[in-house]
């Protein structure tokens, strides 16, 4: 907080005009030396008390910022946004557009209001030309994401985003400056920038890295040895991570630290596209919630990351009900379960010499109990043995009521894999296989879920597709089923926003 409370008054100065609600004004500066001392308490029944009074608020907590009279602005812009709530979008506006406020609070308060997806790119780079320094104000960013552990991944994810939006050379002098200046504190940052696009970022990291030994640098290193497009590239990686698992004898390696308790691991089914989102809770003991998602495609691998880093549990159960409300059913899993979903999709872009998203490095520690974590960290496979369902013909006759059940609801028939029913023009062995892994996978969530019936009828078409004659392929119940279907015109699982 120590930060915070400087850079709120770097800007204005001990002289700024100050307009002071007289009932108001003594709770939130109770409220800020709660917070400034760690009394969580005191900071609730503070903020209960300041409730009544909340269509006032937001303007009062605005001019707050503007002139510079909080010690704690972080405090501030949370409570001006948990009082406006929708309505916050103007007043935060007016803070991050106001050039005599201190550079990380408008920062701070730009990164609350979002970003479109089209543009976004410019329009960061626009909002950093209208800082004072915003070189520092990005290193400050990390710092303050780092202050704590674990680190604030949705921060550092922020600043990554303003990385990514930054010319190559610019970009690399702030990475060198924030290894400098925080240390292994940077580790996940690093990580991350492993796998930014331009040439020189990756080999930037990997000598920070390298040099710095971040917790976790090892498994990170790693993924860009089995994803890195250049095989110049994956062979340095390769040898770092070697490097980096070596241990100094005389030396124990450091403990692994542990991280907020696992609440909920979430995995949907496929949608007809092949995408599927896994989802991990944690509970922070204040009871708000650490939520982390992976959008996985079943032939692309991992496609995109997001999460919250304290989030409510109404603005959780708001996101996961609007995933269901799209017509995708989630499952509730074990954490292994769903690090194997997650480590099946990796391998599927080291496959391809797909990227990673970078920051998936920010998110990934949330898949684990412990940072870095064990080497014999269990890991479950999610495809069920189909060889139990061989030659159940009844099962298959009656798989044209599979095509109706929540997890198949959006599957089609992709164009192209059923051409013609003679032999010589059948389904080729790349898409039988890939659609026997879809069903295995989806058996292994019906089993999950307690639907052993539905489970039997996709294992046993799972059976049936790795042998059957081309010429009875497109007279299966299932697949003429879906073959009756049109295509949607885009997935129905997306990554839940705020």
């Amino acid at each position: 907080m120590s930060q915070w409370e400087q850079s709120s008054q770097e800007a204005r100065g001990a002289g700024a005009p100050a307009v002071v609600n007289s009932a108001l004004e003594p709770l939130i500066e109770r409220a800020e030396r709660a917070v400034l001392a760690g009394d969580l308490a005191t900071l609730r029944a503070l903020v209960g008390q300041l409730w009544p009074d909340r269509h006032a608020l937001p303007e009062l907590l605005t001019r707050r910022l503007v002139e510079g009279r909080t010690r704690a602005p972080l405090l501030t812009l949370e409570l001006l946004g948990g009082f406006a709530g929708r309505a916050a979008a103007p007043y935060l506006q007016r803070v991050a557009d106001d050039a005599a406020v201190a550079d990380l609070v408008r920062w701070s308060a730009r990164r609350r209001l979002g970003w479109p997806e089209r543009g976004q790119a410019r329009r960061r780079l626009a909002f950093l030309a209208a800082l004072r320094d915003p070189d520092r104000t990005l290193v400050e960013a990390t710092a303050q994401a780092t202050a704590a552990w674990p680190p604030d991944s949705e921060l550092l994810d922020e600043v990554l985003a303003y990385l990514v939006a930054l010319p190559a050379t610019r970009r690399q002098g702030l990475l060198r400056r924030i290894a400098t200046q925080l240390g292994a504190r940077a580790g996940w940052l690093l990580h991350a920038a492993l796998f930014l696009d331009d040439a020189a970022s990756p080999r930037l990291a990997l000598a920070e890295i390298a040099r710095l030994r971040s917790p976790g640098a090892a498994e990170a290193v790693a993924r860009l040895a089995a994803t890195a497009r250049t095989r110049q590239l994956r062979d340095v990686a390769a040898t770092t991570a070697q490097r980096l698992r070596l241990r100094v004898l005389d030396r124990p390696p450091p403990a692994p630290a542990s991280l907020p308790p696992l609440t909920e691991a979430l995995l949907s089914a496929l949608d007809g596209a092949g995408y599927q989102l896994a989802c991990v809770v944690r509970q922070w003991p204040d009871g708000l919630c650490w939520v982390a998602y992976y959008l996985l495609h079943a032939e692309h691998g991992l496609r995109a990351v997001g999460g919250l880093s304290r989030a409510t549990a109404d603005l959780l159960a708001a996101q996961l009900a609007g995933v269901q409300e799209r017509g995708v059913a989630l499952v509730a899993v074990d954490l292994p379960a769903l690090r194997g979903a997650v480590r099946r999709a990796l391998a599927q872009n080291a496959a391809a010499r797909q990227h990673v998203p970078p920051n998936f490095e920010l998110w990934e520690p949330a898949l684990h109990d412990h940072y870095p974590p064990p080497t014999d960290e269990p890991v479950a496979a999610v495809l069920l043995d189909d060889r139990e369902q061989v030659d159940r013909a009844d099962l298959v006759l009656a798989s044209a009521g599979l095509a109706e059940h929540p997890f198949f609801r959006t599957w089609w028939l992709p164009v192209g894999v059923f051409p013609d029913t003679r032999a010589e023009h059948g389904a080729g062995s790349d898409a039988r296989e890939e659609l026997r892994a879809r069903l295995r996978h989806h058996a292994w969530l019906l089993e999950r879920a307690g639907d052993r019936a539905a489970r039997d009828l996709a294992l046993a078409l799972a059976a049936r597709l790795a042998v059957a004659p081309p010429e009875e392929l497109a007279r299966l119940p299932f697949w003429r089923a879906l073959a009756a279907r049109r295509p949607q015109a885009a997935p129905a699982v997306l990554l839940p926003r705020r």
